[in-house]
């Protein structure tokens, strides 16, 4: 059975709320499987953002982001890390979010925030209006976001360690 053996969290600043990061390691004793992934913006964000828009405009992504940002130029991107889970196979992966906002209406962006969105800005001034797809590698079927947050006894591996170490 898979389970996350270590758990470790990365902060923008100790006394901030706002994790820029974190890594899960998957492994199993019985199978010898054995993953690491990653969870956030990390500290190169504004590289990761930058290459996601990018490559979103020339097309990477197929046709519907391209024209996005020609219809929005407002826009933003996820670019952050989530966990995703294939309802498949149940292979784990770390791909970029790379779900699609734009503004509200009703809110004021900062010229900063308009930059480089961080999730917690795209859920204050923006609104999603397109979910990236994301395809398994192993397999090729849909994968979904895997909760960290929502794991409960029922679903929870035999043993789930986390610690709150912050570095």
């Amino acid at each position: 059975m898979r389970r996350i053996a270590y758990h470790a969290q990365f902060k923008k600043d100790v006394k901030d709320d706002k994790t820029m990061g974190e890594i899960f390691f998957l492994s199993c004793s019985e199978c010898g499987y054995g993953k690491r992934l990653f969870l956030g913006c990390g500290m190169l964000y504004s590289r990761t953002y930058d290459a996601a828009i990018k490559a979103a405009k020339n097309g990477a992504f197929g046709k519907t982001y391209q024209n996005f940002f020609q219809e929005h130029p407002d826009g933003a991107i996820n670019a952050e890390y989530v966990i995703m889970k294939c309802n498949n196979c149940g292979e784990y992966d770390d791909p970029k979010d790379l779900s699609l906002y734009v503004p509200k209406e009703e809110v004021d962006i900062p010229e900063n925030k308009k930059r480089l969105p961080y999730i917690w800005d795209l859920m204050r001034y923006y609104k999603k209006v397109i979910q990236f797809q994301h395809a398994c590698k192993n397999c090729g079927e849909k994968l979904t976001i895997f909760r960290t947050d929502e794991i409960n006894d029922d679903d929870a591996p035999p043993v789930y360690m986390r610690s709150n170490n912050v570095y």
